[in-house]
């Protein structure tokens, strides 16, 4: 049994894809359910379970005053995409 009350962990969607089914049906109610399990802690059998509603994508903006700003974005763990404005 672990000892910490709770674990951080992350959740990784791919935006365009959220964004091309919330367009299909704009007045719908998107969700994401979750089931939270471990083979190694215990979990509430009670507190398993988590929908994560969707409200939609925001695109950030970016824009640069000075030309010689450089910007990397993490991908996933194992590449960064790089590009100079």
């Amino acid at each position: 049994m672990s000892a910490d009350r709770y674990k951080l962990v992350n959740i990784f969607l791919k935006p365009q894809s959220v964004k091309a089914f919330m367009e299909t049906d704009p007045e719908a109610v998107w969700v994401l359910p979750l089931q939270v399990t471990s083979e190694t802690d215990s979990i509430n059998a009670e507190k398993n379970e988590l929908f994560l509603k969707l409200t939609g994508v925001i695109t950030p903006a970016i824009g640069f005053a000075n030309s010689d700003v450089e910007v990397k974005l993490l991908v996933s763990k194992h590449e960064t995409l790089g590009f100079s404005a």
